[in-house]
């Protein structure tokens, strides 16, 4: 009991470490455009989930002032009016100023990015940032995650698990064969959780921001297990479209950084 405790204590002292880290980058990064003038572009960093996004989230601190537009906690979100509430209630862009960045999930229903903010898949003022992970991946971390939550039972074995839900990317983005590469078009950056510091240095690049150092933050605790070539066959099938979703996004972070090194030799 008092191992619970005390893991319970230390987790709370990493998030009000946390948020003070991020209430002290906020301050600065106010003051330090204050008085510069404005930028015509708004960001929108849409969080993937078990793509990083934690991670990523933080460090973006260090550059924008980061607005939560998240929907309730998974405790809430099951209360059908708690979530109808957050989709009635979306945030104001207008007011969003070039050292702010909005960030959500964006990946259910009644909340997916288009529905919610359908200007910024319209207009080029409206930068979006994402970052993708190998599909299997994105699949096991999710996994673990849930059954460290209590979503799924433990009995279950881990490839029924897995090959029970396909194209899990293609579903939260959300997107079809017939027009993936046009959406994922639409995002003025897209990095990889595979090459994520090398992914944020060229984000960096890109905004004109200095480059930081990561942290990796929120990893699911996972038991190493061996999945046989049959399985990995399997899911290959069942995911094609998130392979499809994966290998493209690959090109455009390539893309992306030719562009740079184009541009700026």
């Amino acid at each position: 009991m008092s191992l619970i405790k005390g893991n319970q204590l230390a987790g709370v002292e990493k998030k009000v470490t946390k948020k003070a880290k991020h209430i002290l980058r906020a301050s600065k990064i106010w003051w330090m455009h204050f008085y510069q003038p404005e930028e015509p572009y708004r960001y929108i960093f849409h969080h993937l989930p078990k793509c990083g996004g934690t991670s990523a989230l933080d460090a973006l601190t260090h550059w924008f002032i980061c607005i939560k537009d998240y929907p309730p906690p998974w405790g809430d979100q099951d209360k059908p009016q708690a979530y109808q509430r957050f989709c009635q209630n979306p945030k104001n862009l207008e007011k969003l100023h070039h050292y702010h960045i909005l960030c959500g999930h964006y990946h259910v229903s009644g909340s997916f990015l288009f529905e919610r903010y359908p200007q910024c898949l319209q207009e080029d003022k409206y930068r979006l940032i994402t970052f993708l992970r190998d599909p299997l991946q994105v699949q096991l971390s999710l996994h673990y995650y849930e059954l460290r939550n209590q979503r799924i039972s433990s009995q279950e074995s881990l490839e029924k698990h897995l090959l029970e839900r396909s194209n899990y990317l293609a579903s939260v983005i959300p997107c079809d064969p017939s027009n993936y590469q046009e959406i994922l078009n639409r995002y003025f950056f897209i990095g990889l959780v595979e090459e994520f510091q090398e992914s944020f240095n060229r984000l960096a690049n890109l905004l004109d921001k200095p480059k930081i150092e990561l942290n990796v933050l929120n990893q699911s605790p996972r038991k190493e297990k061996n999945l046989s070539q049959d399985f990995l066959s399997e899911f290959k099938e069942l995911n094609q479209l998130d392979y499809q979703i994966y290998s493209y996004a690959k090109t455009l972070c390539r893309d992306s950084a030719d562009e740079h090194y184009n541009i700026h030799g």
